[in-house]
C-alpha cells in the first residue's frame, strides 16, 4: 500500500514474488545445508547459518505482521550495523550453547522424549525448535526496535537542526 492509501497492484505482485522466491531459495539452501552437514557440529553450524538468514530476513524486510522494512542503504541503519552485529553474535553464542547443552543431555533423556509421535517430531525436537523460535523472535523484535528508534531519533534530529538555506 502506498502512502496515499491507493493500492499499486504491480508493486504488490512484485513484492509477493520477491518474498516467495526468497523464501523458496532459503528453504532450498537450508535443505542442502542439512544434507551436506550430517554430524552434530554440522547440524549446529547449519542451524546457525539458517538462524542468521531468518533473523536478517525478518529484521530488515517489511511484512504485514512486522510493519515496514529497513533499507541497508540508509545511513542511520549503516551506523547501527556494528551494534546489531554484536547483539547477533551474543544471540549466536546463546543458540550454540543451547544446542550444545541439548545435544549433550539428549543421551540421558528417557525414550519418550526422543520417540517420534507419528507425523509430529519428538518432544526433544519440539522443545528445541520452540526455544530457538522464541530466541529468534526476541532478537528480531530487539533489532527492529533499535532500528525504529534510531530512525526516529535521526528524523527528529534533522528537523530540530534545519540546514541553512543557500544564499
Amino acid at each position: 500500500m502506498l502512502i496515499t492509501g491507493e493500492r499499486d497492484n504491480t508493486a504488490t505482485v512484485k513484492k509477493a514474488a520477491i518474498y516467495f522466491f526468497g523464501l523458496m531459495a532459503l528453504v532450498l539452501g537450508l535443505l542442502s545445508l542439512y544434507t551436506v552437514f550430517g554430524d552434530a557440529i554440522g547440524i549446529r553450524t547449519a542451524n546457525l547459518i539458517s538462524y542468521t538468514g531468518a533473523v536478517f530476513w525478518f529484521a530488515f524486510m517489511g511484512s504485514r505482521w512486522l510493519g515496514r522494512g529497513y533499507s541497508l542503504r540508509a545511513e542511520t541503519v549503516q551506523r547501527m550495523f556494528p551494534r546489531l552485529l554484536l547483539i547477533h553474535f551474543i544471540f549466536l553464542l546463546f543458540v550454540f550453547a543451547v544446542q550444545g547443552i541439548a545435544f549433550a543431555f539428549q543421551r540421558r533423556l528417557p525414550g519418550y522424549w526422543l520417540a517420534d509421535r507419528g507425523k509430529d517430531p519428538s518432544l526433544f525436537v519440539t522443545l528445541l525448535m520452540l526455544t530457538l523460535l522464541c530466541t529468534g523472535t526476541a532478537q528480531i523484535y530487539i533489532f527492529r526496535g533499535i532500528l525504529k528508534r534510531s530512525l526516529e531519533d535521526a528524523g527528529t534530529r534533522d528537523r530540530s537542526h534545519p540546514q541553512s538555506a543557500p544564499s
